[in-house]
């Protein structure tokens, strides 16, 4: 025999034993599944909980949408949905049962379910982690519903089966309740952060004027004007005091066809060639005349109106003593008939459309015989948007100075209305790019707001838009940008409310604990709105100082943590690093940029918690490696330069980049003279670094699939005088460099952006 057919001879006898055990071992795994299978009542028990879930989750959904507003689109589509969803479920069933992976009637209930869950829950917050948490919520059911059905028959179980049935019965049923009590309740509320600004070294002078937020002087009047013909709002139907005509929006606004907008046009009666104008008005009592104000909302269920919402800073404004409109666009909303696509990017057309309420404005005003006959002061005006609306009215800025749409130039414009201001609230950007590029303004006040706990613009968008505001003559200009912690989107438009996404069930993964409370995050907005259109429409820049520093109206505002951008037509920058992509040059000619003994040095943009920014800065970071006090920055620049004569302020914006942390980073200013003489302040002297802010907008952090934090900048002011007074023998006149050295914090990382001299 040779040693081949030895070794077969041997392994023979071996494979066949493992062949043998692997059957025995299989039999006995079968045995064992087969005796652990669910009899067939556990799989109806399952389909009964899983359908009973899915009815109450699509109700939950549907009726708030039916009772608040009762039109025939919701109706029909619950109804449709509720008529169909079993169909659809058996056709695709009929895909299904190859797999033979699931019983068919388990199969079948699960896919008449998906249906009708696709569309009650396509409201979700964006996020990875919601949907998980529904799946949890929609599996245990199902479980709890197959353990009771098996526990609730008649024939006998084995001790295995019932205490499979059992547990799946108690982790269904106790997953299901603990989801609800989960959603049921507000949420986890906000984390305490500290208040840096708090913390400063120097007293903040409080603005000696009136709480501009507070009513003024004149009595207040109301109207509304409109088409007359509204089918579905009596003040701009049959009981609006203005009869307005129509204006033809078909070659500016895109989106307005289809079976979408024969549906929106079968709602609202009339098409993008016949859009009307709405608008409510508070007025003074007086004879003017007075600023016009225009107030515009953004995206938000066309049937559930947003116009409304406004009537807080509409009151407030007109006892002031301006025309206030809060301008109808709902018919640009997103809509229930919005079946299949439906109008996007539609933010030329809500700008065009206040500029044609504009051109109404000033028609009255020269109409001898109107109520508001040179009732308008038409050299001062102002827009304000909301979301949406926050873009809107740059563009508006935009196009008012324009001849030509620009996508579009065969359409001309003929504008040029005095628009002095513009305010963004929550904003949004860049869904509309003009002729493809951001939208740039030039010469005009502007002014966004923002809350940390937005859950629909989750990012600071106005901040691209005030990186794009420039001054380039001799006015009284000036941009600012509020960041306010645990303010959130829908709260400062009263129809809105704590729920910037989601519907129904879904909306409950909001964080609705760690908000401000609405009237408060109003009152913010209120005032600072209120003190914006003072300084601007009313010259009262007495009102400034609280958008340098909103410690200036510490006594009107409520307590929480706010963060401030400035800049203004007497700001001479020193570096603002847009100018090219060295790190060594600085904006000013001649000026040049060192670091010393830094961990990290480079010039970027800066990102936001959701998309890139428009902004660039020099981001630096150190640690305790280098020798205490030799880690510095420092921007040098030929004297004369920037005008840094008598009462000059060094002026600059700081982010703490670190992503986490709660311990305000601090560190040293200096400036030197031509002489060398050099004076030093730590940041504290205005205040220490804010740390970043981490928010939590949804109940949990796991639910995000953005960042907790974005870097906000924050602009802090050094008068040159200060530094004097730390330094008899620095010269202001002869300044010739500022140094940021990182003394006091032993590591960080930091964003420096906008360096300069107010005059």
């Amino acid at each position: 025999m040779t040693g081949e057919q030895q070794g077969n001879a041997t392994s023979q006898p071996r494979e066949g034993r493992l062949r043998c055990l692997w059957k025995w071992i299989d039999r006995a795994f079968t045995r064992r599944l087969r005796a652990l299978a669910p009899p067939p009542r556990t799989w109806r028990g399952a389909a009964l909980g899983l359908i009973a879930a899915t009815v109450a989750i699509w109700l939950w959904f549907n009726l708030p949408l039916i009772t608040a507003s009762f039109v025939l689109p919701p109706l029909l589509l619950t109804l449709l949905g509720l008529l169909l969803a079993p169909l659809a479920g058996g056709l695709l069933l009929l895909l299904l049962r190859l797999l033979g992976a699931l019983p068919a009637r388990f199969r079948w209930a699960l896919l008449s379910c998906l249906p009708l869950l696709a569309i009650a829950l396509m409201t979700t917050p964006t996020q990875t982690g919601a949907w998980l948490a529904l799946g949890v919520l929609l599996l245990a059911p199902a479980l709890a519903g197959g353990g009771l059905a098996t526990l609730a028959g008649r024939d006998g179980l084995s001790p295995a089966k019932r205490i499979l049935a059992g547990g799946g019965l108690l982790l269904g049923a106790g997953a299901l309740l603990a989801g609800a009590l989960w959603l049921l309740r507000p949420g986890p509320g906000a984390a305490a952060i500290p208040n840096a600004a708090a913390q400063a070294g120097a007293p903040v002078q409080t603005v000696n004027l009136p709480d501009p937020s507070q009513p003024g002087s004149f009595a207040v009047e109301t109207l509304t004007y409109g088409s007359g013909r509204d089918r579905h709002r009596p003040e701009y139907g049959s009981d609006v005091d203005l009869v307005t005509g129509s204006v033809d929006g078909s070659r500016i606004l895109d989106g307005w066809d289809g079976f979408t907008g024969r549906a929106r046009t079968a709602y609202w009666g009339f098409d993008a060639s016949a859009l009307p104008l709405n608008g409510r008005v508070w007025y003074p009592d007086g004879d003017g005349p007075f600023p016009l104000v225009l107030i515009v909302h953004g995206n938000h269920l066309a049937q559930d109106f947003s116009d409304a919402g406004y009537e807080y800073l509409g009151e407030r404004l007109a006892g002031r003593g301006f025309i206030v409109t809060s301008v109808d666009e709902n018919f640009l909303n997103t809509t229930l008939t919005n079946v299949v696509d439906g109008m996007e990017r539609e933010n030329d057309a809500r700008g065009w459309l206040l500029l044609e309420h504009l051109r109404l404005w000033h028609e009255w005003n020269r109409e001898p015989g109107h109520p508001f006959y040179q009732k308008v002061d038409t050299g001062r005006i102002a827009l304000i948007g909301h979301s949406r609306g926050g873009e809107a009215v740059a563009v508006a800025a935009a196009f008012n100075r324009l001849a030509h749409f620009p996508d579009d130039a065969t359409v001309t414009f003929d504008y040029g209305y005095d628009v002095r201001a513009v305010a963004a609230i929550a904003a949004v950007d860049g869904q509309y790019r003009p002729g493809g590029v951001p939208t740039e303004l030039t010469n005009v006040n502007y002014f966004a707001i923002h809350g940390s706990h937005d859950a629909d613009v989750s990012s600071f968008d106005g901040l691209n838009q005030y990186r794009r505001v420039s001054f380039d003559d001799d006015g009284d200009w000036f941009k600012a940008a509020l960041y306010v912690y645990r303010a959130n989107h829908g709260q400062f438009n009263t129809a809105w409310g704590q729920y910037d996404s989601g519907g129904g069930l879904t909306e409950r993964f909001i964080n609705t604990a760690a908000l401000l409370p609405a009237a408060e995050q109003r009152q913010i907005a209120a005032l600072y709105l209120s003190a914006f259109l003072e300084a601007t429409l009313h010259d009262q820049r007495g009102y400034l100082p609280i958008f340098r520093d909103a410690r200036a109206a510490a006594d009107w505002l409520p307590d929480t943590v706010y963060l401030t951008r400035y800049a203004d037509a007497d700001t001479e920058m020193i570096s603002h690093y847009e100018e090219d992509v060295d790190p060594a040059t600085a904006t000013v000619p001649g000026g040049r940029q060192t670091a010393e003994n830094v961990a990290g040095w480079r010039e970027d943009r800066v990102g936001l918690r959701f998309g890139p920014g428009d902004n660039r800065a020099v981001f630096l970071e150190w640690n305790d490696g280098a020798p205490a006090g030799t880690a510095r920055y420092t921007i040098a620049f030929p004297v004369g330069s920037v005008n840094a004569g008598a009462g000059a302020a060094l002026i600059f914006a700081m982010a703490d980049a670190r992503g986490s942390g709660d311990t305000p980073i601090d560190l040293t200013v200096a400036v030197a003279d031509d002489d060398g003489d050099t004076a030093r302040l730590p940041l504290s002297h205005f205040a220490p670094l804010q740390p970043p802010v981490e928010s939590v907008y949804l109940r949990a952090p796991f639910l995000h699939d953005d960042a907790l934090t974005e870097p906000i900048l924050h602009t802090f002011i050094f008068p040159l005088a200060d530094f004097a007074g730390a330094n008899a023998a620095f010269d202001p006149a002869g300044l010739a460099a500022v140094h940021v050295i990182f003394d006091r914090t032993s590591a960080g990382k930091i964003l420096l952006d906008d360096v300069g001299l107010r005059r």
